[in-house]
């Protein structure tokens, strides 16, 4: 029986569920075993404390929290699109780095660095933020599933902003190279034996009113997409 997924908004209760989803579908990540060499059921009990601290802020500043069911009601493929932050609103969870070092123990450096990572290469101007992007089911296509949803509703905003993100590997910054996005230089992460983050970016396409504009021939030929430049 072929399974029709749909993607529904998700509440603040589901915190654990979300959390499950993204661990276990990022425990086998070459970065999250540099992180948990080893061992990876501590590695799924450290990603998912984590992940559950970092849920919850996120759901404390007004993210949008969006899932996929499979045909029995268990969550499968999540995304946590994060707003700009409110200048008044907390830098991130209550007491992050006290937690952390209890979470992590002997592993704690690595997840501090790749934080460090990650917070010196976010830009500064305001965004849209893809926290996670996460799917417990492959080849299934609901990570595409769940971008296309949200990105299209973005689209229709009257003045939406870009949106950015750090993809963990090559595959995830094919997926959303196919979705607008461009990569950014990658950046290594220290001390990890050559890992890297890739930094991505999708701005908005400028708003045409084509209710007040006059056709015309173009200039230029456009340039076919496999020769446009990657950047």
């Amino acid at each position: 029986m072929t399974t029709h997924y749909s993607v529904e908004d998700l509440a603040p209760a589901e915190t654990g569920g979300i959390a499950d989803v993204i661990a276990t579908a990022f425990t086998d990540l070459a970065i999250a075993q540099w992180q948990v060499p080893d061992d990876p059921i501590a590695r799924w009990h450290c990603l998912y404390t984590q992940f559950v601290l970092q849920v919850e802020y996120a759901f404390t500043v007004g993210a949008r929290v969006q899932g996929i069911r499979d045909d029995r009601g268990r969550l499968v493929a999540v995304a946590v699109w994060m707003p700009p932050t409110p200048l008044d609103a907390p830098a991130g969870p209550e007491d992050y780095d006290t937690k952390l070092r209890e979470i992590t123990g002997r592993h704690y450096k690595r997840f501090r660095t790749l934080d460090a990572v990650f917070a010196a290469h976010t830009p500064d101007d305001p965004h849209t933020h893809l926290m996670f992007l996460a799917s417990v089911l492959r080849d299934r296509g609901l990570g595409t599933l769940l971008l296309e949803t949200y990105l299209t509703e973005h689209d229709r905003l009257p003045d939406p902003q870009p949106v950015c993100l750090d993809a963990s590997c090559l595959a995830a910054v094919r997926l959303y190279l196919r979705h607008g996005f461009t990569a950014g230089a990658p950046v290594e992460i220290p001390n990890s034996d050559g890992l890297s983050i890739y930094p991505m970016r999708r701005d908005p396409a400028p708003h045409v009113d084509l209710r007040h504009t006059t056709p015309r021939t173009p200039q230029h030929r456009p340039r076919p997409a496999s020769d446009r430049p990657f950047s």
